[in-house]
Order: C-alpha cells, then structure tokens, then sequence
C-alpha cells in the first residue's frame, strides 16, 4: 500500500512539472501526454520480452521497429547535418541505446513498481541539464514536482531495502 502512495506520489510530482491542467493545452503538452502513454505501453511490452529475451535483443528489437515507423516523420523535416553535427548525433544514438538496454536490463531484475519511479528522475536530470547548458531557469513547479518525485523514489528505496532485510 504504502509503495502505491509513493508511485502515485511521484507521478503526482511529474503532473506538476507538467502543469497539463494550470493553462491551456498546447501541441508540447500534447505530445507529452502522447509520449507517456506510449511509453507506458514500451514498459510492459519490454517487460513481458524480458521474460524470453536478452536486454541486448530487446533494444535490437526496439531499434529496428522503431526506425522505419520514425523515418517519415524524420524524411519530411530532414535537414542534413555537418559533420560536428553528425558526431553529435552518433554519440546521442549510442547513448540511446545504451539508456534502452539499461531499462531493458533493469526491468528484467525489478519489478515494473520499483523501476519506474526511479525513471522519473529524468525530468530533475532534465531539468539541470537544462539549467547548466541551455540557461533555462526552473520555475517553482519544477522544484515542487522534482521535491516530490525525489521524495517518491527515496521512499521506495527506503522500503525496498527495509522489506528485504
């Protein structure tokens, strides 16, 4: 029970980050919601797969499914890189899988409730990534949103370590 509190406590603190309901609903905003729910979905998908299959042939599995549904969308914005660019986006697709196989990987170890909570500390990642490189000042519903998905995961860490002594 007290695990459930935590999740919907952490995902209460990713709606705030969010603000889907504090102003009107932009495309962005949209297409958040859009990309959690088909995320969503991916989790439990990679789940039942890592009942048979090695976290290397998921994110292979992933890749190869997800590029010709990507490569329309890609096709019609394309704009060729330069080469720094294309460095760029290299190290960013190595990075990528690597972030597939490591979810991949964990699923396979933890239940789908514990894993999750704990990917929620992207957006905090996110958000002084954002700071430090682009200057973009985090406003209060950040803090209070990442307050709380770093006090949801703490939480289930807390009590994960507790119930298996």
């Amino acid at each position: 029970m007290f695990r459930w509190i935590a999740i919907f406590v952490g995902f209460a603190g990713v709606l705030v980050i969010v603000r889907p309901g504090f102003e009107n609903l932009g495309f962005g905003q949209i297409l958040i919601l859009g990309s959690a729910f088909g995320w969503g979905i991916c989790i439990v998908m990679v789940k039942e797969l890592g009942k048979t299959e090695s976290a290397v042939t998921i994110t292979a599995y992933m890749s190869i499914i997800m590029a010709p549904l990507i490569l329309p969308i890609a096709a019609y914005h394309w704009i060729w890189p330069n080469p720094n660019q294309l460095g760029w986006l290299l190290f960013l697709g190595v990075l990528g899988g690597l972030g597939q196989f490591a979810m991949s990987e964990a699923l396979k170890l933890a239940d789908t409730h514990v894993v999750t909570p704990v990917d929620y500390l992207r957006l905090i990642v996110v958000s002084i990534l954002g700071y430090f490189v682009f200057g973009e000042v985090p406003d209060r519903y950040i803090w209070i949103g990442g307050t709380m998905i770093l006090g949801a995961v703490s939480f289930i860490a807390y009590r994960e370590h507790v119930t298996r002594k």
